[in-house]
């Protein structure tokens, strides 16, 4: 029976370690679960943020697209206004022809040097004519002060009288009614 009560004692001490051990394995599992539960925590804020920060992102993205559009709108708006080299270039050709052509067709008219002579003294003389009309310029300038003056003095002196007029009805009326109540 000694062997018997000593299988017994084996076996409750077989069954207590189990116990323990079990305890300890529960212990340690819930441990882990608040472990987990704590990580899930962690991984739920930072996809938060993350998404967050991805939203601020795809706007950012889409303010910047929509400045780039409107940017893009106003440079074609202002190519409009400019133009391409080879349009500049027939351009210039075109002008040149004409004034070839213009050149021509003074030389044409002028066959002699005295008719070339000419035209530099006539070019002299209106030179001369500008240089004359140059110092009436003043006094244009200085007529037109004087109209601007004049015009101001006239603006006044209609607001003045409509106001002598507008206090000249007021104080009417404030006679007439004194007049009235004396009268009683």
């Amino acid at each position: 029976m000694a062997n018997g009560d000593d299988n017994g004692d084996t076996v409750a001490a077989l069954h207590a370690a189990a116990a323990s051990q079990s305890v300890a394995l529960a212990g340690r599992i819930s441990s882990l679960r608040g472990d987990l539960a704590h990580v899930r925590e962690l991984l739920t804020q930072r996809m938060d943020k993350e998404e967050l920060a991805l939203d601020k992102q795809a706007r950012e993205y889409e303010r910047r697209l929509t400045d780039l559009n409107h940017a893009h709108e106003q440079a074609r708006e202002k190519e409009k206004d400019f133009l391409s080299r080879t349009e500049y270039t027939v351009m210039i050709r075109e002008i040149e022809k004409k004034t070839d052509t213009n050149s021509d067709a003074i030389l044409a008219l002028s066959n002699t040097p005295a008719d070339i002579r000419g035209l530099y003294a006539w070019k002299e003389e209106m030179g001369k004519v500008v240089v004359t009309l140059a110092p009436l310029s003043a006094e244009v300038k200085s007529l037109s002060d004087f109209k601007y003056d004049v015009a101001n003095w006239r603006s006044k002196v209609i607001g003045m009288s409509m106001g002598v007029g507008a206090v000249c009805g007021v104080l009417g009326g404030i006679i007439s009614a004194a007049v009235g109540h004396w009268m009683k």
